[in-house]
């Protein structure tokens, strides 16, 4: 398996980082090398799926059901 490897300077260590971008109402995970900065991706600070499940559960919805 290929060791993944920062593309600014060839690190191999990763970080999440908050982060809430000028001019942004919403705060961000960046994942970024934890040498340089350099930034890799960015997401979404709350992860929608498991948003999601929690409403449905307060609102007895089974989102599995077929």
């Amino acid at each position: 398996m290929a060791t993944s490897t920062c593309v600014k300077c060839k690190s191999t260590k990763f970080e999440a980082v908050l982060h809430n971008p000028q001019g942004s109402s919403f705060n961000f995970i960046f994942i970024q090398c934890a040498a340089c900065g350099g930034v890799v991706s960015a997401t979404e600070f709350y992860n929608i799926g498991a948003r999601l499940d929690k409403l449905a559960k307060k609102l007895n919805i089974d989102l599995d059901e077929k």
